[in-house]
């Protein structure tokens, strides 16, 4: 990075002299509570379960600023809300809650095309609550929705002041800076978003773009004129004729030299082949996109951000605050935690799309009957096709920490069910079928819900005997 010989990792943060100080660990890597939105990483004011059981926040989800989970890899989708997680958020964390609905007061406004009153709100709310990072980040949209680009900058700088490994906040500030004309500026922070999260797809997106743009022919062309006019071969013409033109009469000249230049062999030869070079290379745009942001990322951490000095933020708490890893004892509840189905302790908690979580074992019962969800009657077609019942992570980490004598006596009673109902000594489940002849095959017409139980449980006892 820069001009020092030191390859410091993503996430390294360097002093001004090109030394290699203490790696900033990202943010995903720091000890968070349970109630922190891991793409984000703000309160999970509107948790969504991702088909593969981690939760996030639904904005994140909804603007679509990540495509794969960054626990497991697997692809997110689905924008509905978690009910039993809303409701313990609800309930455990009320100011934040309330905090969490004043960010979707902001955003809803400017969805609508409304950055004045956006603005408005989030001066209102930074006055009761200066250490809100979020509200900051949401009065920075609303300046650049005005045109007002500098105060957007400053209020991105009072954010990465208090959390300068933030990918999201970079990736603001590179939005802004493309949207005020600052391209390459805009590109270098672009690739300093990737270098704290690789997996930040709206950043690989607009990196692409400008890119593409700029490995284009037609700004290839234009840096081809451009390179032959820094050629000594003009400079040195543009003194001989300075002496007797007048300047407008010079610039025009100079307007007209690149076409005489070109035909120069010693002028044109390097820089029509580095040209060419990158002409092929926009053909294969990946390995341009590599190459860029390794020759990039070696001087954007140890350059200023980009957007001038760092405005001074209050000495108020920030909105990362440990508040929401401390619960109440009162308010932990057992019945918060039970499954609508059988009345009991969660036991592998699954989240359906429509938000509404049962026990994994309870759920595949009521599959059986219908593909639809039990409660709501949503059609979970699509659901029941993936064949994925993913335990939703968050929950079944709040039982554990909080419910851990009853989590246990569940356990016990689950245990002892599936031993007697492995126990083929006592009773033998029957499949009745067509007329079947020895060592002729017969297939196994499983239609009947009591038929799926029956295989489902001597899969899952071990026996697999009927």
């Amino acid at each position: 990075m820069a001009s020092s010989p030191v390859a410091a990792s993503p996430g390294t943060a360097l002093d001004p002299a090109g030394g290699a100080r203490e790696r900033l660990p990202r943010l995903w890597e720091i000890p968070s509570e349970l109630f922190r939105c891991w793409g984000c990483f703000s309160f999970l004011g509107e948790p969504v379960t991702a088909p593969c059981g981690h939760t996030y926040c639904r904005r994140c989800l909804r603007e679509k600023l990540h495509a794969r989970c960054r626990h497991c890899g697997d692809p997110l989708a689905g924008t509905t809300v978690a009910v039993v997680l809303a409701h313990l958020a609800e309930k455990w964390f009320p100011a934040e809650c309330a905090r969490a609905r004043t960010w979707r007061r902001l955003a809803e406004l400017l969805r609508q095309g409304r950055p004045r009153e956006a603005r408005e709100a989030a001066d209102q709310a930074l006055r009761k609550d200066p250490g809100d990072l979020m509200l900051r980040i949401y009065r920075a949209e609303s300046y650049a929705s005005l045109q007002e680009f500098k105060s957007a900058l400053d209020e991105l700088n009072a954010v990465t002041a208090k959390m300068p490994n933030w990918p999201e906040v970079y990736f603001r500030r590179a939005t802004i800076l493309n949207n005020a004309g600052s391209v390459e500026d805009a590109l270098k922070v672009f690739l300093h978003c990737l270098s704290l999260d690789e997996g930040f797809v709206l950043a690989k997106v607009e990196a692409k773009k400008i890119l593409r743009n700029l490995l284009s022919p037609e700004n290839i062309s234009e840096t081809l004129k451009e390179s032959a006019l820094n050629t000594s071969y003009v400079r040195s013409k543009q003194l001989k004729q300075s002496s007797a033109f007048e300047m407008e009469e010079s610039y025009d000249c100079l307007q007209l030299t690149p076409v005489s230049v070109l035909e120069e062999p010693q002028v044109t030869l390097d820089t029509v082949g580095g040209s060419l070079q990158r002409a092929q290379s926009a053909n294969s745009l990946d390995s341009v996109e590599k190459d860029a942001k390794d020759d990039v990322l070696k001087r954007v951490s140890s350059e200023p951000l980009l957007s001038g000095p760092e405005k001074e933020t209050p000495k108020g708490n920030a909105t990362f605050s440990t508040t929401c890893g401390i619960v109440p004892e009162n308010l932990v509840d057992v019945t918060d935690f039970e499954c609508s189905l059988c009345l009991r302790l969660f036991l592998h908690p699954v989240t359906t799309p429509c938000g509404h979580t049962f026990c994994k074992n309870c759920l595949q019962r009521c599959l059986d009957h219908a593909p639809e969800c039990p409660l709501c009657k949503e059609n979970l077609k699509e659901f029941l096709a993936r064949r994925e019942y993913s335990t939703t992570q968050l929950l079944e980490e709040l039982i554990l920490k909080y419910l851990p004598t009853e989590l246990s006596e569940r356990k016990r009673i689950n245990d002892e069910e599936i031993a007697e109902l492995s126990s083929l000594t006592r009773n033998v489940p029957i499949f009745v079928c067509t007329l079947a002849y020895p060592t002729v095959p017969c297939p196994l017409h499983v239609f009947e819900p009591r038929y799926r139980l029956m295989i489902r449980r001597s899969i899952e006892t071990g026996t697999k005997q009927f």
